[in-house]
């Protein structure tokens, strides 16, 4: 054992007794005070959580820093919820509505570390959430009800919808309906020329991977009823990861790579690895070395073609190293957009000043200061670089973002 560290067991049980007796105490007038407690706790908490869910018994902030990297796949909510506890209560103690409203925001990430702890490793944690008052518009909360009940229990009246293109997530909002996760999807067909008018919204239970075009190979129209109304709701059944190739051979010509990217064998099994465990591109070239070779030894098994594996392999030497560029591939490569890709290539030009990409000098202010300024074009969301670029030490450009 280390010095300074102890078991992480009793760590993630003290601290998930000191967050369920504030629960147990809130009081109407109360609850921002409460809430405030339990705040100043989660970090602890969950930082205790990732140290377990990486396979290490003992507990430390050196063990913590050695491991929080290694989050990846489905485990990932772990790492921005951490990195979101950073940003509100690193510095400062929240009190009074600002504590209950960030509680209000952070109860769907508390849901899942519930349901995380029981199935993979038999822990029974926040057995009083239930108990914490989340309030939501009545009118709102009956028709979720009924759309997870629909979700569960299909209607006689249920239709196979024919969705077979593509479509990319505009937004996924989660919500909780008796201490379960159900979410509704907001997506549009994946074009370069779609409108904000062409969104279609659906309800799921399944947790999509939110960031890249998906194809829906199970999804239905049903129906609820509604203050005496019938009410045609979709639901998204199954899914399947389904990157546009040309988003891939676009991308990789930002690398000076110039090859036809089609749905083979290699491209297949990649996409199926990234819906099975839940990772995204940034996460596969993040892994360690053993575990990113026996991906590659599996997606190169029986298959013909390496363009894709060739790609992920040299845009993860850059990145490693932290070459100029580094954060812009690490953004496009998070949300592998066709119009955002095509917007910063820079035909036929190998920049030197980013490391021989072929990229315009207007990318640059974004690879230095990615929180402040924006690519060519396009305004990234807060979310999205919470996710693919690391926020440590970024807190001039996080305030200047807020200015």
């Amino acid at each position: 054992m280390k010095k300074g560290s102890k078991k992480v067991d009793k760590q993630i049980k003290t601290s998930n007794e000191l967050i369920c007796k504030n629960i147990q105490k809130i009081t109407p007038n109360e609850i921002g005070f409460y809430s405030g407690n339990i705040l100043n706790e989660l970090r602890d908490f969950v930082e205790a959580i990732i140290v377990k869910i990486s396979g290490k018994t003992d507990y430390s902030q050196d063990i913590f820093n050695d491991v929080k990297g290694n989050v990846v796949g489905r485990y990932k909510f772990l790492s921005k919820f951490h990195a979101l506890l950073q940003k509100s209560t690193a510095h400062f103690s929240e009190v009074g509505e600002n504590a209950e409203r960030l509680m209000l925001k952070y109860y769907i990430f508390l849901l899942k570390i519930k349901k995380l702890l029981k199935e993979e490793c038999s822990l029974d944690v926040l057995e009083n959430i239930e108990n914490y008052p989340i309030s939501f518009n009545s009118d709102l909360q009956e028709y979720y009800e009924k759309i997870a009940e629909r979700i569960n229990n299909p209607s006689s009246e249920r239709e196979v919808l024919g969705y077979r293109h593509s479509y990319y997530i505009e937004k996924i909002k989660p919500f909780p309906i008796n201490q379960e996760i159900y979410y509704e999807v907001t997506f549009k067909l994946a074009t370069d020329y779609t409108s904000k008018f062409d969104r279609k919204i659906a309800f799921t239970k399944i947790q999509l991977l939110p960031n890249y075009a998906v194809k829906f190979s199970n999804i239905n129209k049903d129906f609820v009823n509604i203050l005496d109304r019938k009410i045609p709701v979709i639901v998204i059944n199954d899914y399947q990861v389904s990157i546009r190739p040309c988003e891939i051979q676009n991308f990789a010509k930002i690398l000076g790579i110039s090859k036809k990217i089609s749905r083979t064998k290699e491209y297949r099994k990649l996409m199926s690895t990234m819906e099975r465990y839940h990772l995204d591109l940034l996460d596969l070239i993040n892994l360690n070395n053993d575990r990113f070779s026996n991906f590659k030894e599996y997606i190169l098994n029986e298959t013909q073609s390496s363009h894709i594996t060739e790609l992920l392999n040299l845009v993860r030497e850059i990145v490693k190293q932290n070459k100029a560029g580094s954060n812009i591939l690490r953004y496009l490569l998070y949300v592998m957009n066709n119009k955002i890709i095509k917007s910063q290539y820079d035909r036929g030009v190998s920049n030197s000043n980013l490391s021989g990409l072929s990229l315009p000098n207007g990318c640059i202010p974004f690879d230095n200061i990615p929180y402040s300024f924006s690519l060519l074009g396009h305004n990234p969301r807060i979310s999205d670089l919470i996710n693919c670029i690391d926020m440590e030490g970024k807190e001039c450009e996080l305030f200047a973002r807020c200015i």
